[in-house]
C-alpha cells in the first residue's frame, strides 16, 4: 500500500489446488499510515488433492484504486520416485588372483514433478541384515567388487526435490567363476593346460591354429572370458547359445593375465558359451558369470 492510500486493501484468491483449501491470516488488512502490510495465505491438502504444478493468484482490492494481483506457481509433489531395472553388467576390465572382479550396476531414477535430488546404491552380504552405502555410487550406475560364490544384495534409495523417497525392490547378485582346468568343460585335445602362476588357480589352456570349440553351459545374466594376452598371441571366436561368432583379440604391447578379454549380458537362464581358436596362440583362463 502507497502513494497516501491509507483505507483497508482487501486479498482474494484463485488456482488453489483442487481438493485443496486456501486462508488469509487476515483476508483484510488495515492499519492507518503504515505503507507496508502484509499477511500469510496457507494452503492445506486434502488426502485426495491430486499433485502437480499450480498458478495460485492472490488479488488485492481497496476502495477507488486499481486492482493490484500477483501469481505464485506452487507444486504439489506427495508422489515418490521411481527406482526401475536395477541390473548387473559385466563391465569388467580385469580378474584379481582371488577369483574377484568388478562389475557395473546400473539403474534408472524418475520424477515427473521435482525431479530427482539423490539416489544412492546399498548392499548387504549373505544373511546379514546390514545394509552399507556403496563408496562411489551415481545417480544411476555404481561399480562393485564381486567375489566367487559371495551371496550379495543391493538395493537403490532415491530423492525427490519434495524430500519423498522409495527403496527399489532388493535384488540378488552371486559371481561364479569355472576355472580353465575345472569339471564341467567339454574339451578338445587341442586345447592343452599350461601351468602359469600368475593365472586364476595356476594354469590356463593353450591352443594353436584354427581349433574345434571348447565348451560349457552355466545359468546366469551376464558373462565374461578371462585369458592371457601378449605380443605373441592370437585370436579366438566366442558365441554363446548358438548365436554369431564374434572375435576376440589376444594381441597386447605387454603381458597381461587374468585380462577380461570379453563381456555379455543376456536373459537370466541357462546358457551354453563356446570358445573356438581361430589363428596364432588361443588362450584361456577363466569364465566368470553373474546370476
Amino acid at each position: 500500500r502507497g502513494g497516501g492510500y491509507t483505507d483497508t486493501v482487501g486479498l482474494t484468491k484463485s488456482g488453489v489446488p483442487g481438493g485443496a483449501t486456501g486462508t488469509f491470516d487476515d483476508k483484510w488488512l488495515d492499519g492507518l499510515e503504515t505503507p507496508e502490510l502484509g499477511t500469510k495465505l496457507v494452503i492445506d491438502l486434502a488426502p485426495d488433492s491430486v499433485d502437480g504444478l499450480f498458478d495460485v493468484t492472490v488479488k488485492a482490492d481497496g476502495t477507488g484504486v486499481t486492482q493490484h494481483e500477483r501469481d505464485f506457481k506452487i507444486t504439489v509433489d506427495r508422489t515418490k520416485p521411481v527406482v526401475s531395472d536395477l541390473t548387473p553388467k559385466s563391465r569388467l576390465v580385469q580378474m584379481n588372483k582371488d577369483g574377484s572382479a568388478s562389475s557395473r550396476l546400473t539403474w534408472a531414477v524418475t520424477d515427473n514433478l521435482t525431479g530427482v535430488d539423490a539416489a544412492n546404491l546399498q548392499r548387504r552380504f549373505g544373511s546379514s541384515t546390514t545394509w552399507y552405502n556403496v563408496a562411489g555410487s551415481g545417480m544411476t550406475k555404481a561399480d562393485v567388487l564381486l567375489r566367487p560364490g559371495q551371496k550379495n544384495h543391493f538395493r537403490v534409495r532415491a530423492a525427490d526435490g519434495a524430500g519423498n523417497t522409495k527403496w527399489s525392490t532388493s535384488m540378488k547378485v552371486k559371481m561364479r567363476v569355472r576355472d580353465s582346468a575345472a569339471s564341467g568343460w567339454t574339451r578338445p585335445s587341442a586345447w592343452e593346460t599350461v601351468g602359469n602362476s600368475s593365472a586364476y588357480k595356476g594354469s590356463i589352456l593353450v591352443a594353436k591354429g584354427a581349433t574345434a570349440s571348447l565348451s560349457t553351459v552355466f545359468e546366469g545374466r551376464a558373462a565374461a572370458i578371462a585369458a592371457a594376452v601378449g605380443p605373441g598371441r592370437g585370436t579366438f571366436k566366442v558365441r554363446v547359445d548358438g548365436g554369431p561368432w564374434e572375435t576376440v583379440s589376444l594381441k597386447s604391447s605387454k603381458a597381461k593375465h587374468r585380462k577380461v578379454v570379453w563381456v555379455d549380458t543376456f536373459e537370466s537362464g541357462s546358457h551354453t558359451i563356446e570358445i573356438r581358436g581361430v589363428s596364432g596362440q588361443s588362450t584361456f583362463d577363466a569364465l566368470l558369470w553373474i546370476r
